[in-house]
């Protein structure tokens, strides 16, 4: 896996850290197996059109803490 995890999860905590436990979100395969991998409790089903090397994904942190507060 070679993209910049960081700013990946600054994505995740951006989407979700205004409460919502579900968004749609846009990821490539390589984003959506980091995503199931780091959070196994969150899930992600398919939504959407792939487009670009992506797809929509409905994805939910419902019995995921989210620890970081908004900026």
């Amino acid at each position: 896996m070679s993209q910049n995890w960081t700013a990946f999860e600054d994505f995740l905590w951006e989407s979700f850290c205004d409460g919502q436990a579900t968004r749609e979100l846009r990821l490539s395969q390589e984003e959506l197996l980091y995503l199931q991998t780091r959070y196994p409790a969150s899930s992600c089903a398919h939504s959407g059109q792939e487009k670009d090397g992506k797809a929509w994904y409905l994805v939910s942190f419902r019995s995921v803490r989210i620890l970081r507060p908004c900026v």
